[in-house]
């Protein structure tokens, strides 16, 4: 569901400093940071890309602007709602300042599902946040600088993995001189954290009690769980004073993505067998229940129920893989955030990882 933690315009030596863990469906197919542009004429982007809605969670451009999105966590979802992840796409990519755009997406918020957007322009020092949650009128606030936490409620929100993050986050900062030379030990030591709440402090968001107490760690660690939702991504960003800017991310890839990169062709796991057949059983049986939602979830607990015997002939198309591998590649681009060419480091690190069951999306 996404978590972010930055320190902005508080650092002695940084304008900004920006950790972010995007958690994400294995079955969604999503391309690591790279530079990348939406049209022939847009302005490149730096940062992942969903395959899907073609959006971001998290990007940047060489003249200064970033922005990031989170969802906001809710039982149910607009059917057919315009996908969230084009809303730092638009502005990446576009003239308006951070308020400017803030006040034009405003306009039409209430056709998308529940999301918090941050939206920043670190030359002119202007961070704007909007929300379209809770419903009516959105909310739009100038980010003050400081230390700010953002989950899947409003900014700065005291649920318990924001609150630790920003303790965590703190403490890093004051006992780190140079931020920016431990980008990746950063990573490491705050945004892998696995570590919940006692379940008496979760927030009611209307969901699951189960599934909310999964999702209560800054890290989603799903070698735990059903390994079909979890953290795919991991980024930290460095704005420094006079501009230059270091971008590190540390990226799970699935078995899709493996396969669009030459990877053996793949079989369906059980699960996805499993859900083929059951899916028109059961529109057949509730046809006014057609949201995606709805039915892997009905699916998730029909699979569950299931004895191993039951389970097993499901298991019959699917290849056996070999053990994850890890793969990590560094490379060197050319950016300052004053528009000037400069220096700025990008460093990736992908690791393979088996697809898992499971079909949900987050919309980006």
């Amino acid at each position: 569901m996404c978590i972010a933690a930055w320190a902005w315009q508080c650092h002695p030596t940084h304008r900004l400093l920006l950790l972010f863990n995007r958690d994400e469906y294995h079955s969604r197919q999503t391309q690591p940071a790279q530079w990348w542009a939406a049209g022939e004429d847009s302005k490149e982007i730096l940062g992942g890309r969903d395959e899907l809605g073609g959006g971001t969670w998290m990007g940047c451009t060489r003249d200064g602007k970033v922005a990031f999105l989170t969802n906001v966590r809710e039982p149910s979802s607009l059917i057919g709602a315009p996908t969230r992840g084009q809303l730092p796409v638009r502005f990446l990519q576009g003239s308006h300042g951070p308020l400017e755009y803030a006040t034009e997406i405003a306009k039409e918020a209430n056709q998308y599902n529940g999301f918090n957007l941050i939206l920043a322009d670190v030359n002119s020092g202007t961070m704007v946040y909007i929300s379209n949650r809770p419903g009516g009128v959105p909310v739009i606030q100038t980010v003050a600088p400081g230390l700010h936490v953002l989950s899947n409620a409003a900014i700065d929100s005291p649920w318990p993995k924001a609150m630790r993050l920003g303790q965590s986050f703190k403490r890093y900062l004051a006992t780190h001189d140079d931020a920016e030379d431990s980008l990746k030990q950063m990573v490491e030591e705050l945004m892998m954290d696995t570590a919940r709440p006692d379940r008496s402090m979760m927030p009611d968001t209307g969901v699951d009690p189960e599934w909310e107490y999964k999702l209560s760690s800054i890290f989603i660690d799903t070698a735990k769980e059903q390994a079909r939702y979890g953290t795919r991504s991991m980024v930290a960003l460095a704005a420094k004073l006079e501009g230059e800017v270091t971008f590190y991310e540390r990226f799970k890839a699935t078995g899709a993505k493996r396969k669009k990169a030459g990877g053996a062709k793949r079989g369906l796991t059980p699960f996805f067998v499993f859900l083929a057949e059951f899916r028109p059983q059961y529109l057949e049986k509730h046809p006014e229940l057609k949201g995606v939602k709805v039915v892997s979830k009905a699916a998730g607990e029909k699979w569950r129920s299931m004895s191993d015997e039951e389970k097993a002939k499901y298991g019959a198309s699917k290849k056996q893989d070999d053990k994850a591998s890890k793969k990590e590649s560094t490379s060197s681009k050319k950016a300052k955030t004053d528009g000037r060419e400069g220096e700025e480091a990008v460093k990736s690190e992908v690791e393979d990882d088996d697809e898992q069951d499971g079909n949900e999306d987050e919309d980006e």
